[in-house]
């Protein structure tokens, strides 16, 4: 059972025997399979049952799993340039995905970034350097938002492990924020 697919604001109204090609993501994975409408219902919402999948194919998208998070933080190009000031959407042991809406350089780039990690009774402030392996700039409401898909760089061990414990820590007592 599924929710009907959308396109734009309205559903798509698939009919018994329609061919569909599934993709989902599911933290590290991500999996696709052919399937065929069995029924499409309306009531009491809009929702389709799906024959069950012959084959199904699956890939690893990421190294770790990542957690959602709301961390401040101050990022700059690694050797020279002013801290700007930003936020960690999400966080994995091996990345994390950086806001800010000052520009912090392109592709490849690096950056130092200083945060806090709240584990408990324990606030560690850590001070790691980062490559920036994507970008993304689009607009909210204080104007430029630019994210930034970071990967740590040499992480010291001492950093790696309170990053790690703060990741399990989360999905140990929030497992809604996983990603």
């Amino acid at each position: 059972l599924v929710t009907a697919p959308m396109a734009g604001p309205h559903r798509i109204d698939l009919v018994e025997n329609d061919m569909v090609v599934v993709r989902v993501f599911s933290r590290q994975n991500a999996f696709a399979f052919r399937a065929s409408v069995l029924r499409a219902c309306r009531l009491p919402f809009h929702y389709v049952h799906l024959s069950y999948p012959e084959s199904v194919q699956g890939s690893v998208i990421r190294k770790a799993t990542r957690v959602r998070a709301e961390l401040p933080c101050t990022a700059q190009p690694a050797g020279s340039g002013e801290p700007v000031p930003g936020t960690i959407q999400n966080i994995s042991a091996t990345g994390l995905l950086l806001c800010t809406h000052a520009p912090l350089g392109e592709r490849d780039g690096a950056l130092q970034l200083q945060f806090g990690l709240p584990l408990h009774e324990l606030d560690a402030t850590l001070d790691v350097r980062a490559d920036i392996r994507n970008l993304r700039e689009d607009a909210d409401e204080d104007g430029p938002a630019y994210h930034y898909g970071l990967d740590f760089r040499e992480l010291a061990p001492n950093d790696r492990l309170l990053i790690k414990s703060f990741v399990y820590q989360t999905i140990i007592e929030q497992p809604r924020r996983i990603l």
